[in-house]
């Protein structure tokens, strides 16, 4: 693809950070520090106070209510918003910014009671001018002293009681599970009593729990066995105590809590409540009773008598320590208020003890419910049960620039609330302790959003999903979502799925278009430790589950071995996806899919992808009837041979390359390049996470260009122009838009698709386009018979394909490029003899031009004021405001009104009529003569899809998917993977490309112009010999007796790649292939000079000029390459003849 020349400044830098570059549109911005190797590192946005014009001061150390609050010196001991504020400190109100001290540890919850303005918050914050260190809010009681020697009689039920001491707390507000020792090289958690003992063993968290022998259902109680480890001889040992334990379900298994109820020392089995639980061979753990407080850095919370026993590291005295001890579970609560912010807040120590349902009844640090417009900014939360929690029907959050450090339960849980910003979070141990049930993914950040960025963040050590989201609307729901926009993005997340499977470390669910992009998922675990004697995976890396127009690109997957990582890329059900330029290292395989009822529906996406070191390559399954809309190509496979498989009831072995390919093209799929078996490795030091390509890889120049259009509301007609295989004349509808008519998703692929029908075509009728360079992606309406139709007695019996725009405001969007001089070809049409319709055409000066049609006459007409017939590509962008009355054309991304005519029609005017939807032409014949790459026919605004045309038209021509994991333009063409290799050396040029030899068969050579040199790198077919002298090859083919064979010879040079073609077929053949490339421009000519392309090799003598009754106009012999000739014809249609050997081809040229 073409450099931009606007952003070249980019490729000076390798590294950026999020800080570096000011950006408009947030996707424009990296939010995370992109390393050159293609790795990630947490950018925050340093923090900075911000006051409003009234401030009020909170010091708990040594603060009075009965102070006034405005200075630090008289600053109020609690907040107004805390049920223990008294005096000045509970009359306080109005919009106020609250600066607690640093330092100073607050200790109370707060319940916001009034909202702030827009623009103007109420403001929780701190200054670092005021102070020390941080400014915290705990929810625990901190414990100095008053801990007294434990024995045999105050603690008969402990092991060694004469080395625990314990102390009286009082109630608590919950049963503790979190209790910390604060010293001066930091925080030390104490553990709750157990058995395994606590082991650190972060990369595999398990890895010293004992295991399950035996499993049973008795009386519709879960009886579970260890005869190895549960040998204590008392039958109160384990009961009341909990056990934590993952089921040995196939999958979505899940870590979780149960209380005990009993046990049977005989046995030697525990009694828990749920089914869902456990199993022989699975993992677990015991905790919270007397029995198992053993060994140092452990505790156990007697309820009884609301006493707690400790043992320190080292057994140390901990009157010589600060223990903190959680008791609460909820610090700041907001609700049904609206614009507050709070940053610079250190929060601590939360705790929690009841299992939860879902996700909506968790229990969070900060709970918002039914808010909008909240930031939470540059706030540290650390040892808490649960980060934040935003509930109902609030817009506009915004969680940036937090650290979050072990989190029992969660991080970040969205159930409502839309419209929402996680950007540069950083996360530490998510889930550890986590009160889901057996049916929880134990999520870091997750929630469900229509419209969301998720970007720049680092979770490391998630015992779950880092980022689970689900898009639209779940299956089963019938309710419509008209707009989505998902961005997910520079996300790194590492060593997640620690204690679930059958999940994503990134996963996005349901419908888009979501954009998954430039993240890293390393180490997505899954294991299964009841499969065998070795450690199994079914943990996925990134999992787009029941995933409807999504786009993956750009992505890093990096894991730890075949069986210790799942496949790189998961996906159920689902169509209209892409995966595009990703790359999967030492992982069980590049994709996976579910099967049966979960099998893939067809007409996706694999293009450009690296598969390095994996055990499989392409391993998923697609349902029979969606292969022939399926796309593989130019995909790379290093380190291992291919071992592949694409469809319900493949060789369970997998096929071979060769094998794999036979069995695709006999579906006849959209492309079948699937890919190249490399000769080398092809990554610099992937094992160290350095994935940019090596100076001779053969991913150079070997990536594509796709595109990715920017969302639009209510989305009804989509094209791309893909030349479909099975049948040229369908053109693939790809709009998918979330109605009423989509419930249960496996059924969503049963609703047609919004394919087109073309008419007219010829052999040479698709074409690439300039959006694109993997496929035949353009087609070319010749201004005589090529048109598409779209049939109204289907789409009209349909909400989500329906292209009447009844009373609502709706966009066409087209890029095209009309043949020169070209007027009066239509490109869109809906309309008929009665009803009012819609036009988009080329009017009689080359203007873009926009009609609306009552009973097929004019009303209204709007005009572009630019030219778009010049033979150049444009992108044209009509919007059409049903509210505001008007039209408006944008041209190439600015505004491009002109002249507009008639009287346009009310707000409850419906735009309905029986006429098909016609591509190329309208019902009067009026074709358009020209290419197109891209419709689109969208029902709503651009203000309703949240943007304008500045951002989509930034977005679709300079967006990230036109750009590396770095934001590196290509040099040259893209390179296949994540990453481009750097700067292009030199020029490199081959002098004849294809080589074209009949069934003869000889001799013929090419030369190299590269000035840093070459290298042959590979050949494909082995029907030929070749020679390099100098900058020579010579390529010999022998004799053959008939068909055809082709082969093809990779130049490597100046960092990018080549690829010189060698065909062999018979003559006749060739000729017809040199003849496809005459090229005859401008057509239409007017009083200007006409070129006649003649490529190499085919033997054109002369041409000639006939008008329509068969007169000669004008003759001229030809050579090879361009030829050119003054026409002076008068205005009219003519046909040129081009003859020679083997050559006889005529085609119309248009005077004006």
């Amino acid at each position: 693809m073409k450099p931009y020349l606007l952003l070249a400044v980019m490729l000076l830098s390798l590294s950026v950070t999020a800080q570096e570059i000011p950006s408009l549109y947030s996707w424009e911005t990296q939010q995370a520090k992109v390393l050159p190797n293609g790795d990630l590192e947490w950018a925050p946005k340093t923090f900075q106070l911000v006051k409003g014009t009234s401030v009020r001061y909170i010091d708990f150390e040594s603060g009075s209510d009965a102070n006034d609050g405005l200075t630090t010196a008289t600053a109020w001991r609690h907040h107004p918003w805390d049920a223990s504020a008294t005096a000045n400190a509970l009359a306080g109100s109005g919009i106020q910014t609250y600066i607690f001290k640093r330092g100073v540890i607050y200790r109370g919850v707060l319940t916001a009671k009034e909202s702030g303005a827009e623009g103007n918050p109420i403001r929780l914050t701190s200054d670092p001018n005021w102070g020390t260190g941080e400014a915290g809010i705990y929810g625990s009681v901190k414990a100095t002293g008053g801990w007294l020697k434990a024995d045999a009689t105050i603690a008969p039920s402990i092991p060694n009681p004469e080395l625990v001491w314990y102390k009286s707390t009082g109630a608590l507000g919950n049963l503790t599970k979190v209790v910390a020792e604060i010293t001066e090289t930091g925080i030390k958690r104490v553990y709750l009593a157990r058995s395994p003992n606590y082991v650190d063993t972060p990369k595999e968290p398990m890895q010293k729990w004992w295991s399950f022998t035996a499993k049973a259902t008795v009386n519709g109680l879960l009886n579970l066995t260890d005869v190895n480890h549960l040998v204590q001889t008392d039958v109160n040992f384990y009961k009341g105590g909990d056990v934590w334990a993952i089921e040995d379900a196939i999958t979505m298994s899940t870590l979780w809590k149960q209380k005990i109820s009993d046990y049977n020392p005989v046995t030697k089995t525990i009694t828990v409540a749920d089914g869902n639980f456990g199993g022989k061979d699975c993992k677990y753990y015991v905790e919270n009773t007397p029995f198992m407080l053993d060994a140092p850095g452990e505790y156990y919370f007697d309820k009884t008598t609301n006493r707690i026993f400790i043992r320190l590291e080292g057994d140390k005295d901990p009157n010589t320590t600060t223990i903190e001890i959680a008791s609460k579970s909820n610090l700041i609560s907001i609700a049904a208020k609206n614009n507050i912010e709070i940053s610079g807040l250190t929060f601590g120590f939360t705790t929690c003890d009841n299992l939860r349902y879902g996700q909506n009844d968790g229990v969070p640090t900060i709970k918002i419910d039914n808010s909008s417009n909240i930031v939470i900014k540059n706030c540290k939360f650390e040892y808490l049960n649960g980060g934040v929690m935003a509930n109902g029907t609030g817009k506009n959050l915004v969680f940036t620039d937090n650290e979050m450090n072990f989190m029992d339960d969660f991080s970040l849980l969205l159930n409502g609330p839309d419209e929402v910003s996680i950007l540069r979070n950083k996360i530490f141990e998510n889930g550890t302790r986590h009160l889901g049930r057996f049916y929880s993914s134990i999520p870091a950040i997750a929630g469900n959003l229509t419209i969301g960025e998720i970007a720049g963040n680092i979770i490391e050590h998630s015992w779950g999903s880092g980022i689970n989201f689900s898009w639209g609307k779940a299956s089963g729901a019938t309710t419509t979502v008209t707009f989505i926009r998902g961005l997910v993005h520079h996300n790194k997340v590492s060593h997640s799925l620690q204690g679930v499977n059958d999940y994503g470390g990134i996963e996005s669910w349901q419908g888009g278009p979501v954009y998954l992009y430039d993240n890293i998922s390393e180490d997505a675990q899954g294991w299964h430790y009841n499969w065998g004697t070795a450690l199994k995976s079914l943990g996925y890396a990134f999992y787009l589950d029941g995933a409807f127009k999504q786009y993956a690109f750009n992505n890093i997957v990096k894991g730890t071995g075949f069986d210790r990582n799942a496949g790189a890329y998961m996906q159920v059900l689902g169509y209209y996806n892409m995966y595009v330029h990703n790359v999967a290292y030492n992982v069980n395989s590049l994709t996976a899919s579910g099967d049966g009822t979960l099998a893939l529906d067809g007409q996706n996406y694999y293009l450009a992808n690296v598969s390095d070191s994996t055990s499989r390559q392409f391993n998923h399954t697609t349902r029979i009837s969606g292969i022939p809309f399926e796309s593989f190509g130019m995909n790379f496979f290093s380190g291992r041979s291919f071992v592949g498989n694409f469809i319900t009831g493949g060789l369970a072995a997998g096929y071979s390359l060769n094998d794999f390919i036979t069995k695709l093209n006999s579906y006849t799929p959209d492309m079948v390049e699937v890919g190249v078996e490399t000769s080398k490795r092809v990554f610099e030091k992937p094992s160290a996470g350095d994935f940019r390509p090596t100076a001779t890889s053969e991913l150079i120049d070997q990536g594509v260009k796709f595109f990715a259009p920017f969302p639009l509301k209510a989305v009804v007609g989509e094209w791309h122009f893909y030349k479909h295989q099975a049948d040229s004349t369908l053109i693939k509808g790809e709009n998918f838009y979330f109605t009423s008519e989509f419930v249960n998703r496996e059924a969503y692929n049963n609703f047609p698709k919004n394919h087109l029908k073309a008419y007219g075509l010829e052999a040479g009728s698709f074409v690439k386009g300039n959006l694109e360079d993997f496929t035949l992606g353009a087609l070319v309406f010749d201004g005589v018979k090529t048109y598409c139709d779209l049939n109204n007695d289907v789409t009209s019996k349909t909400i989500c394909n329906n292209v009447d725009m009844t009373t609502t405001s709706f966009i066409l969007e087209t890029y095209f490029k009309t043949t020169a001089g070209h007027t009066g070809g239509v490109l869109i049409s809906k309309a008929a003899t009665g009803g009012y319709g819609y036009q988009m055409e080329v009017d009689g000066t080359g203007n873009a031009k926009f009609n609306l049609l009552n009973n097929g006459s004019s009303t209204f007409s709007q005009s572009g004021s630019l030219a778009i017939n010049d033979g150049s590509w444009h992108h044209v962008l009509i919007e059409v405001n049903r509210a505001a009355l008007s039209v408006t054309i944008y041209i190439d991304g600015a505004l491009a009104n002109g002249a507009s005519s008639g009287v346009f029609p009310g707000t409850g005017t419906s735009f309905t009529n029986t006429g098909d939807l016609l591509i190329g032409k309208n019902t009067e014949g009026n074709f358009l003569n020209g290419t197109v790459d891209f419709i689109r026919i969208a029902k709503g605004t651009l203000a309703d899809a949240k943007t304008n045309i500045d951002e989509l038209y930034k977005w679709e021509f300079d967006g990230p998917f036109l750009h590396d994991f770095a934001g590196n333009l290509p040099i040259g063409k893209r390179d296949a993977g994540a990453i481009e290799k750097g700067a292009k050396l030199c020029t490199m040029a081959v002098s004849s490309n294809p080589l074209y030899f009949d069934l003869k068969g000889g001799t013929k050579s090419f030369t190299i112009d590269a000035e840093q040199g070459f290298e042959v790198i590979k050949k494909t077919g082995t029907f030929y010999t070749t020679i390099v002298v100098g900058n020579t090859v010579t390529v010999t083919v022998p004799t053959l007796i008939s068909g055809t064979r082709s082969g093809e010879i990779a130049i490597l040079g100046c960092n990018e790649t080549l690829k010189v073609k060698v065909i062999q077929q018979t003559a006749t053949a060739i000729n017809n292939i040199l003849k496809s490339d005459i090229q005859v421009m401008p057509n239409p000519v007017s009083g200007q000079q006409l070129t006649i392309s003649i490529p190499n090799g085919l033997k054109a003598k002369s041409a000639r000029f006939t008008d329509m009754n068969g007169k000669v106009m004008a003759e001229r012999l030809l050579k090879e390459g361009n030829n050119t000739m003054n026409i002076k014809f008068p205005h009219g249609i003519y046909l040129l003849n081009i003859a020679g050997l083997e050559v006889n081809y005529t085609t119309k040229i248009v005077v004006n």
